[in-house]
């Protein structure tokens, strides 16, 4: 056991919930919605909200049971010049540490054999809550979810971060009507993940608001010129 608790815990979402219902806005003026999982399709929607074709599969690790998920894909889309939300090696290997009891992805972010379907669960609500607010069915929304994901690249969890919810959640938009996304980080930290996803991306924008120093704060990425 480390000596200091973690700080991507549980006690976030508890105190979050605190003070929303301390403010009376939940419970009192908001109302719950059900939390899914993401499926593999929607994670590897395109940024332009087109689903990917798969046209080649190969396994590599014939001795891996994988649940019928390909552990390698050769995936094409049409109408996008953007890549997917997640690659089928971000997917992969998020999935595998659902089978190990604890592992690693960076040196500060693990994941035990839950930790997959937690990432899953708190995409699939923001996709979902993204839907409720383009088709009209919500008027705002917020999503209270853990693990966060803006760290989380094209191939790579990192940074606490193992799907990224936002990127997630902006594609939904997009295949829910939204004609344009705009994307406001304001964190200490830069959204590296999400600013490689919609990098090529023309419908949806990201801006973010973090600290840099040069360089020098983490992850390191989010220069005025990039």
């Amino acid at each position: 056991m480390k000596s200091h608790p973690h700080p991507e815990r549980p006690d976030r979402l508890q105190a979050i919930a605190a003070s929303l219902a301390t403010a009376g806005i939940f419970p009192g003026r908001c109302c719950p919605i059900s939390a899914r999982e993401i499926t593999r399709e929607e994670l590897q929607m395109d940024v332009c909200g087109n689903k990917f074709e798969l046209i080649c599969v190969r396994s590599m690790h014939a001795g891996i049971v994988n649940d019928g998920w390909p552990l390698f894909a050769i995936l094409a889309s049409k109408g996008c010049n953007g890549d997917a939300v997640h690659s089928s090696e971000n997917i992969e290997d998020v999935e595998l540490t659902s089978r190990i009891f604890a592992s690693y992805f960076t040196p500060d972010t693990y994941a035990n054999e839950h930790s997959a379907c937690a990432a899953r669960l708190a995409a699939g609500l923001c996709a979902d809550l993204a839907s409720a607010i383009c088709t009209g069915h919500a008027k705002n929304g917020f999503a209270l979810v853990r693990p966060p994901g803006h760290h989380a690249g094209v191939k790579q969890a990192m940074g606490f971060c193992l799907h990224n919810n936002a990127a997630v959640a902006a594609s939904a938009a997009l295949v829910a009507g939204a004609k344009k996304v705009l994307i406001v980080d304001w964190d200490v930290h830069h959204g590296n993940g999400t600013q490689e996803i919609f990098e090529q991306s023309k419908p949806v924008l990201y801006i973010s608001l973090h600290r840099h120093e040069g360089g020098k704060f983490y992850p390191g990425t989010g220069a005025a010129d990039e």
